[in-house]
């Protein structure tokens, strides 16, 4: 909760009770949400290296015989949890085959699942993760196939997402209904009280609103990202 609300205190106070409660168990279903809980938390301050351990732990202990349940007592698979922000933080070290094949292990988990959150969880890195390589028509084929996902699944917290990505690579094309496709999405996350990423989101908007020129759009934009970060103490972007 805290999290999604951008209150990354919060959020990582509460991540490192639960790492103390379970501190010296490797591979049972509560150190495996403990781990995630400590990996995503850092990854979002910015802290990337010190979320490392936390990813290797769970992607290496995670066992689809032994974890599937684990969705319905969390909420969230871990597995897929691991490789979402996984792939995220290992493109961010200059890492990128290491990055694609969390992206994949991660799909592969989702699909085996059949969870719907899941497999948007993934599209949602793989598309930023291809954003970070400059590869827009991969970006765009990724968000593309968010968006159908979560229209059809109903999977709404995704969607918003899938339009912000998918609107950038509309926008770096050269097609200005890419902007206001962005700002649908990041409007529509706003409205739902998801404050998580939106520093990054307002990131790729200045980027967009750049390539037509429109530079104080793109300033404020950036400006809005440096303040909010600031607020909610979500550093992996700055």
């Amino acid at each position: 909760y805290h999290l999604t609300q951008g209150e990354l205190g919060l959020a990582s106070g509460l991540a490192n009770r639960l790492a103390g409660l379970t501190k010296g168990r490797t591979g049972d279903d509560a150190s495996m949400a403990a781990r995630n809980a400590a990996g995503v938390t850092d990854w979002l301050q910015g802290d990337l290296t010190r979320a490392l351990p936390h990813i290797d732990h769970v992607a290496g202990r995670y066992d689809l015989r032994q974890h599937a349940h684990l969705s319905t007592v969390f909420g969230e698979d871990p597995g897929i949890a691991c490789h979402h922000y996984g792939a995220i933080v290992r493109q961010r070290l200059g890492a990128p085959d290491l990055a694609e094949r969390h992206f994949q292990t991660g799909m592969e988990i989702a699909h085996t699942l059949d969870q719907a959150f899941g497999v948007a969880q993934m599209l949602w890195s793989g598309a930023v993760i291809a954003r970070e390589r400059g590869e827009v028509a991969l970006v765009r084929t990724r968000a593309e196939e968010l968006i159908r996902l979560c229209e059809a699944a109903d999977t709404r917290f995704w969607l918003s997402g899938g339009q912000i990505l998918a609107g950038w690579a509309a926008a770096v094309d050269g097609r200005a209904a890419g902007l206001q496709q962005m700002r649908q999405g990041m409007e529509a996350w706003q409205q739902g009280c998801v404050f998580l990423t939106r520093p990054y989101s307002l990131a790729i908007y200045a980027e967009a609103c750049a390539t037509f020129g429109l530079i104080a759009d793109s300033r404020a934009a950036l400006a809005e990202a440096r303040r909010l970060a600031q607020v909610t103490g979500e550093h992996w972007y700055d």
